[in-house]
C-alpha cells in the first residue's frame, strides 16, 4: 500500500523566514491521519503567549483534516510542505513520521536495574549493620590477597563477607530467594564452598568455617530449609528471618571476631 505525508509548518512571525514543523498529514491508501510532533515549542521560544495559543488552535484544527490540504480555518501562519513518499514495508507509518520527520524528545536509555546478584552484598551489609555486627565483618575475601592464606589457589573464588578470628576464619555468603536465578545462586555457593573445602590448608595458620545465611524475605523459612538440604555437605545455614537462628548467627560472628585482630567497636543491639 502506497503511503505518503506532507509536513505542516508553523510560522510564529511572518516577517521572519523561520518556520517550525509541528505536524504531518499522513495518507495511507484512502485514509488520512494527522500526526502531531512529540515536541512543541513553548511561548518563550515562539515569541509570546499569543503565538503559543495560535499554534494550539492550529494543531486542534488539523485533527479534523480528511485530505492532505490545510483546513480553511488556518491562516498564513501555517504552511504545508511537499508530498513525500514513505519507505515501503513500514509496520507503523505514523510512528516513522513522528520519529523521523517531526521534532521529538530524545529518549535517554534508562539504567538497567541492578541484578539480584549485585544487590545482595549491599542488602546483606545493611542487615549486618542493623544487627550490630558489621564491625567484625570484612568484605570480599580473596585468597590472592589474604596473607595468612597464601596457599589457596585463586580459582576458589571470592567470598562476599568474612570474619577473622585468632584461630578461625568465618567465610560467609548471603543469599536471597526473591527474584529469578535463586537456583543458580545456590549452585554457585555450593561450588565455591566445595572448592574452599578441598583447597584449604589448615597449616597456613587458621581453620575456617563456611556459612550461608538467608536474608529476610518471603517464605524465608522454607527457603532456608531447602538451602540447608542442598548445602549441608559444605556449609552451615542460618535463617536470619527467624530470631533464634539470627541470634546464633550474630553470636558466632561476635565470638570469632572478638578474638581477631583489633575488631571494631559495634553497637550492642538486641537480635
Amino acid at each position: 500500500m502506497i503511503a505518503s505525508f506532507r509536513t505542516v509548518y508553523f510560522r510564529p512571525r511572518l516577517a521572519l523566514d523561520w518556520r517550525v514543523p509541528v505536524a504531518a498529514l499522513l495518507a495511507v491508501g484512502d485514509t488520512i491521519e494527522t500526526v502531531t510532533a512529540d515536541l512543541m515549542l513553548d511561548h518563550r521560544c515562539l515569541g509570546g503567549v499569543g503565538a503559543r495559543e495560535l499554534l494550539r488552535f492550529g494543531v486542534a484544527e488539523l485533527a479534523s483534516a480528511n485530505e492532505c490540504v490545510l483546513p480553511s480555518s488556518l491562516g498564513p501562519h501555517f504552511e504545508l510542505g511537499p508530498r513525500e513518499d514513505l519507505p515501503a514495508g513500514l509496520a507503523d507509518p505514523a510512528m516513522w513520521v513522528r520519529s523521523t520527520a517531526l521534532p521529538s524528545v530524545k529518549q535517554e536509555p534508562k539504567d538497567a536495574a541492578p541484578s539480584a546478584e549485585k544487590r545482595i552484598p549491599t542488602l546483606a551489609w545493611n542487615h549486618l549493620t542493623n544487627w550490630g555486627v558489621s564491625g567484625y565483618v570484612r568484605k570480599r575475601f580473596q585468597p590472592s590477597s589474604a596473607t595468612e592464606l597464601q596457599r589457596l589457589p585463586p580459582k576458589v573464588g571470592t567470598v562476599t563477607h568474612f570474619v577473622v578470628g585468632e584461630e578461625t576464619i568465618l567465610l560467609m555468603e548471603p543469599i536471597t530467594f526473591s527474584g529469578d536465578g535463586a537456583s543458580d545462586r545456590v549452585a554457585s555457593i555450593f561450588q565455591k564452598f566445595s572448592a574452599y573445602e578441598a583447597a584449604w590448608d589448615a597449616s597456613a595458620g587458621r581453620e575456617h568455617r563456611r556459612v550461608a545465611y538467608v536474608l529476610p524475605g518471603p517464605n524465608v523459612a522454607r527457603s532456608a530449609q531447602d538451602l540447608e538440604n542442598q548445602l549441608r555437605m559444605v556449609a552451615d545455614v542460618y535463617n536470619t528471618g527467624a530470631t533464634e537462628s539470627r541470634k546464633r548467627f550474630t553470636d558466632e560472628i561476635r565470638r570469632i571476631g572478638s578474638t581477631g585482630p583489633t575488631p571494631e567497636l559495634v553497637s550492642q543491639r538486641v537480635t
